[in-house]
């Protein structure tokens, strides 16, 4: 596996992503990959940028690619965890909460089964943050005891009243023979 990381910032819009991957030891023709991408931001709602998977984080004080508000962030670049992964851990950040919170409110994030939406409640993590313009959040869970299985992780922001305002899900899958029936999860 190898990682590049390039940050692009994008105005609203429809965009066509074309990208080459080539190795410059081989003869072989570039592998092309070419997908379309809307870019529809709006200001005037909590919005979530993209979950990013993490396979490690270490405090930084230099700035690199991987840098995000102090942390060196190093991507998890598969949504498939194996058994000799005992946790998921994700950055997210959240924008605009300041424009429609005043003061204090809850970020919760769970996991869920893909296929029914049913939350499993020892999955389940909150933190109680101030309203601000951009708040950076990193989240971990530990799903050592998790089944196989298709999941979602979802992270939603809740205002003091504990109404959902806005949620973001993530699909995953995990595979563990140590723990390989859902119904344990289900009672």
């Amino acid at each position: 596996n190898f990682i590049d990381l390039q940050r692009v910032s994008l105005p609203n819009g429809m965009y066509n992503f074309e990208m080459l991957i080539r190795d410059i030891n081989s003869e072989q023709e570039a592998y092309k990959f070419v997908d379309i991408i809307q870019i529809d931001f709006n200001s005037n709602t909590i919005q979530f940028s993209s979950i990013q998977l993490i396979e490690s984080i270490t405090p930084s004080d230099n700035v690199s690619a991987l840098t995000k508000n102090g942390y060196d962030l190093l991507p998890y670049i598969s949504n498939f965890y194996p058994q000799n992964f005992n946790k998921i851990s994700f950055y997210t950040e959240i924008y605009n909460t300041n424009k429609l919170i005043q003061g204090d409110f809850m970020v919760r994030y769970y996991i869920e089964s893909f296929e029914t939406y049913k939350e499993f409640e020892d999955y389940s993590r909150f933190k109680k943050l101030t309203a601000a313009e951009i708040i950076p959040y990193i989240g971990e869970i530990n799903i050592e005891n998790l089944p196989s299985g298709n999941y979602n992780l979802v992270i939603e922001v809740k205002n003091r009243d504990n109404i959902s305002l806005q949620k973001t899900k993530f699909f995953f899958q995990r595979s563990n023979s140590q723990q390989n029936d859902l119904t344990a999860l289900n009672e």
